[in-house]
């Protein structure tokens, strides 16, 4: 039977074995550069190659093999701190935990990086609206309810 990660190029396989069980795990845009890929547009070209289903496949596969029986051992299995962070963002009295549920739902997801170098720029009303408007589908897809 062909595995899924055979269907990949190596590159590809380097991000998924990086994003599931790597010292990246879990961070996608991570993942991606610690698998050869270009630091320029690292968070949109790796969740883009999330939503390819040989990666996808790929993914829940070594997921099954690596991940699984390692969280046979914890306290907590991923699935249900994310649903904890979900229960929190969504029913948290305070904007404060509500905000700090949905970081920490971004970072295990590999969707928010932390970056070290600080760098200061001006964005004009109007980007920062449609980027705010980006933030809450984005949420919102992700079965979160934003109130604003």
């Amino acid at each position: 039977m062909t595995s899924a990660l055979d269907k990949l190029n190596p590159r590809q396989r380097a991000f998924v074995h990086a994003y599931v069980a790597g010292e990246t795990a879990g961070n996608a845009a991570a993942s991606y550069v610690a698998a050869g890929y270009s630091e320029r547009a690292a968070n949109r070209a790796a969740a883009r190659l999330l939503t390819k289903v040989d990666i996808d496949a790929a993914v829940c596969e070594l997921r099954e093999a690596v991940v699984k029986p390692r969280e046979q051992g914890a306290i907590l299995t991923h699935q249900r701190r994310l649903q904890i962070l979900r229960e929190i963002a969504e029913d948290a009295d305070k904007d404060s935990d509500r905000i700090s549920a949905i970081k920490l739902d971004a970072q295990l997801q590999g969707e928010l990086v932390e970056q070290r170098a600080t760098t200061t720029r001006t964005i004009d009303p109007d980007q920062a609206a449609k980027l705010l408007d980006e933030a809450r589908r984005d949420l919102k897809r992700q079965g979160f309810k934003v109130v604003s």
